[in-house]
Order: structure tokens, then sequence, then C-alpha cells
């Protein structure tokens, strides 16, 4: 099946309830924008669209120069397989996160037209110099640039994983979507065929969680293994911390259930297994120093109990941490 648009995959009333939890949640307008180009971009709630960027749109140089960035973020976006945060020609922060699918885009969440920092007198000078031949109102922008909304890089940081976890949910339903229409079309043979019906639907219910992984372009593994390098980077160098699946996801932008999946595809391990096998190699070096006795070594790789230490490196090396030392010694 080819990938659709965001609104053949959502209904409408599903589209302006999750509208709503995002204007609810954050204060903030959204758009779901289609395509690779920003063009007329549909904020909500409308009523509450900057009043700033309503000026800029007010002459037609202004509203073209607003589409081509958008289009320039959202293909930026796509290209780094990320969400992307933009100022704007007139000086807002702007937050484009694409929605991508069979390495497809269809897409983008936009949200922004904010501040991170206090409008200033200063400031609107260089945006005045950036909006000079738009010929526009010189003091009513002024007054709404003071005007606009000012949020914390950590709202922002927060807005954006909100966006990205909205993006994520609308791929996973046309995942859903996929897999559907798989099963029915199975299902339709395997009413010609009785016998095989049951044995037909085990192996459905084993392969749906890899169907789409396996079906994946040359283009697509490649960007999946890049992914799978990052996570391992990650994994790495924060083995020693408290860390978890989740945070692992997070930092690939990933859902923590896809992350899971493709991460077991494409080493043979649970993200838990190569956790803990970073952990013990990271062990047996620290062991090879008698300055550093078995608690010490449990805490610099990432356990907080030397008892659980002790019990996972015998389970994975065959021997106790002393014992370990010892042969190593010799």
């Amino acid at each position: 099946m080819d990938p659709k648009s965001i609104e053949e995959i959502l209904s409408k009333k599903l589209l302006l309830e999750l509208r709503r939890l995002f204007y609810k949640t954050t204060g903030m307008t959204i758009s779901f924008i289609i395509g690779r180009s920003g063009g007329d971009v549909d904020f909500f709630p409308k009523s509450k669209r900057s009043r700033f960027c309503k000026i800029i749109h007010s002459t037609q140089k202004g509203k073209a120069r607003c589409s081509l960035a958008d289009t320039e973020s959202i293909n930026t976006a796509f290209k780094n397989r990320k969400p992307h945060i933009h100022q704007c020609h007139a000086g807002l922060i702007d937050i484009y996160v694409p929605i991508i699918m069979k390495n497809k885009l269809i897409g983008a969440l936009a949200s922004g037209q904010i501040l991170t920092n206090k409008p200033t007198d200063k400031k609107f000078l260089s945006i005045k110099k950036k909006t000079q031949d738009l010929k526009i109102d010189i003091n009513k922008l002024k007054d709404a640039y003071k005007k606009v909304e000012v949020i914390s890089r950590e709202k922002l940081d927060i807005v954006v994983k909100l966006m990205f976890f909205m993006a994520n949910f609308i791929v996973e339903k046309e995942s859903l979507i996929i897999l559907q229409n798989k099963l029915i079309q199975q299902q339709k043979k395997i009413e010609e065929a009785n016998r095989e019906r049951e044995l037909w639907k085990k192996e459905l219910r084993k392969a749906m969680p890899f169907i789409e992984m396996q079906s994946v372009s040359a283009q697509e593994h490649s960007h999946h293994e890049k992914i799978i390098v990052e996570a391992k980077k990650f994994i790495e160098k924060n083995s020693a911390k408290p860390l978890n699946l989740k945070d692992v996801a997070e930092a690939v932008y990933l859902s923590p259930n896809y992350f899971s999946n493709l991460f077991k595809h494409y080493t043979n391990y649970t993200f838990h297994e190569y956790l803990t096998k970073i952990r013990i190699e990271n062990a047996k070096k620290f062991l090879s120093r008698l300055a550093l006795n078995v608690s010490q070594v449990s805490n610099l790789v990432g356990y907080d109990d030397p008892n659980h230490f002790s019990k996972v490196f015998t389970k994975i090396t065959g021997y106790s941490p002393q014992k370990y030392r010892k042969i190593f010694l010799k």
C-alpha cells in the first residue's frame, strides 16, 4: 500500500482532537501540512494565530517568503529524519516535524510563531531591516512583535517531543492499516483452504511486528543501520547511568516499541541484553585495576547493588568478579 495523506489516515474528528489536545497542553497553535510545500498553513486554533505573522502575511511578498521558509524547513526535517527548529525570515521560531512512511514524506506537523528570548527594541531593529521591503505598517508590526509569546528552552524541548510523538502516532496508525489489509487478503486465501486456516492465523500473529521491517527499501535499510549505530553510541556513552529503553528511543527519535523491534532485528540483542553486555565488558576492564574493589566497579559500570552486579557478572562470564580478577592477574 502506498503512503497516504494525513487526512486519509486519520478521521477529521481525530485530527481535531489531536489539535485540541496539543493546544490545551502547550497553549500553542499547530498545523498538519500535507506534502512538501508550506503553502497556506492552516493553524489551529485560527483565532490564536500570531498577529505578527498575520501582518507579515498581509502582503503577497511576505506570504511567499513564509511559504518558501516552510517548504525549506519541511525538506530539511525530512532529509535529517528528525524535528527541525528554525528561525523564520521575520525572526520568530518555528518547529517542523516530518511524517515519513515507507521512506516517503507525506507531510509535517508545524508549530511555533514564538520567541525564546524577551523581545526588545534592539532586536526589533533587525526584524525591521529584514521586512522593510514588504511595505507594511512598521508600528503595528513592532506592537505585534512585543506581544509574541515567549517560552523557555525547556518548554520548547517538551513541545518538540510532543509533536514527535504525535507524528509517530500517525505513522503507527498507517502501519496498522497496512497490517489490517494484509490480514484481510490472507483471510481470503484461508477461506479457500480451511485446513491451513489456523496455521495461517498463527503465522500472521508472529509476523505482524516485523512485516513492515522486512519490506523496507535499501535506502531505508541504510537509514535504519545509521539509527542503530547512533543508538549503540548513546548506550555505550551512557551505560554507567540509569538507562532505559525509552531514553534511547527518544535519543534516536523513535517510539520505544518500534525501536525495540528495530534494535533486536539489526543486532540480535534486546536493548537490555546489549546494555548488560557493555556494562560487563567495562567491568572486566575495571577489575584489572587492583585499586578498585567490587563495589566500586559495580558503581562505575551502572549497578547500584554490588550483589546484583556479581550475579549478572557470574552469569555472563562464568566467573565471579573476584575469581575473574585472580585469573586475569595470573
